[in-house]
């Protein structure tokens, strides 16, 4: 099966995800220690009447005001519909059931046309701004972690112009700003002026470089990727959290009474599977992970079929689902 390519938001850990304490999560924070449920913030930094450098760079790419209208229409919804998810999920771009959102998607979302969704999407991932990318999409990884070409180390996040306290804001969710001002993305010269538009914002200067970056060389600006393989045994409340996420079970997508039950459910899963009740802690995981997937793939229900599959494994290893060993 090919793998679908999702939307992201770059930088989406160091710049607006957030700890189970209200902290700034930074680019290296596990899932499990993020906030559990839906953002109902998302943190913006505030220039007032001031133009930053990273705005400034977009309005250069943009080239018109009405490109540069649609960029910053756009991206506060892209970050919103990022935001509204379990962790995991969060930074994708993804529509209601979890899937890789497309620009009909988008425009049904925002109400805009689709043509300033998919001139938005073509500025905001230029190689110069960077505030979007594409990958290969994993919920249960969450987006890359570092910015497309980038080592993802805190050395070359300062030489390229990040704050390098930035990283470390300690503010709750409801007062924390994120840093939509993307002064260290990228730079160079401006893309030529689209034919025939009167509204160009940069009066003179010469154009240096190509039209803006579209859809098929996304590839190119890839990177970061999961994380490293996991070791130790595995925490009991990340194995259901990684396991819900797989089968689709959020709070959008569940009653909130049987959410609650799922939430029970697979805590309980994730308890059987560290202790080792199903085998090594570590293999157990992945087996899970694998037979979650599977369901997504062939099952009309790939929640009770997941089930049915764990209890019959806890089964052949003597264990009973409700009275632990038989």
């Amino acid at each position: 099966m090919k793998a679908q390519q999702a939307w992201y938001i770059v930088d989406w850990f160091a710049r607006y995800e957030v700890t189970i304490k209200g902290n700034a999560a930074g680019a290296d924070v596990p899932l499990a220690d993020l906030k559990q449920g839906h953002h109902r913030y998302v943190r913006q930094k505030v220039n007032g009447r001031h133009k930053g450098q990273g705005y400034q760079r977009l309005a250069q790419v943009a080239r018109t005001v009405a490109r540069l209208e649609a960029c910053m229409c756009v991206f506060p919804k892209l970050l919103e519909i990022a935001a509204d998810d379990e962790p995991g999920l969060r930074g994708w771009i993804v529509d209601e059931q979890g899937s890789p959102a497309t620009i009909e998607d988008l425009a049904f979302f925002t109400g805009f046309r689709p043509k300033t969704i998919e001139t938005a999407l073509e500025i905001l991932s230029d190689p110069r701004i960077q505030w979007l990318g594409t990958a290969e999409y994993d919920p249960l990884a969450g987006p890359p972690r570092h910015t497309p070409g980038s080592a993802g180390s805190a050395g070359n996040a300062s030489k390229s112009g990040i704050p390098s306290d930035s990283y470390t804001e300690t503010e709750t969710e409801s007062n924390i700003d994120i840093d939509t001002d993307t002064e260290t993305r990228g730079g160079g010269a401006p893309s030529e002026q689209e034919a025939g538009n009167p509204e160009e914002l940069a009066p003179g200067g010469h154009s240096e470089g190509s039209g803006g970056v579209g859809h098929s060389d996304s590839d190119s600006r890839r990177s970061g990727g999961p994380p490293p393989p996991r070791a130790g045994p595995p925490d009991p409340r990340a194995v259901a959290q990684t396991l819900m996420l797989a089968l689709r079970i959020t709070r959008t997508s569940r009653s909130e009474k049987q959410y609650a039950a799922d939430v029970t459910c697979f805590d309980k899963i994730g308890g059987f599977v560290a202790t080792g009740a199903i085998g090594p802690p570590a293999k157990a995981r992945a087996m899970c992970e694998e037979w979650a997937a599977e369901a997504m793939r062939k099952a009309n229900d790939p929640v009770k079929w997941f089930m049915s599959k764990f209890k019959k494994q806890l089964g052949a290893n003597g264990n009973e689902w409700n009275n632990g060993k038989s």
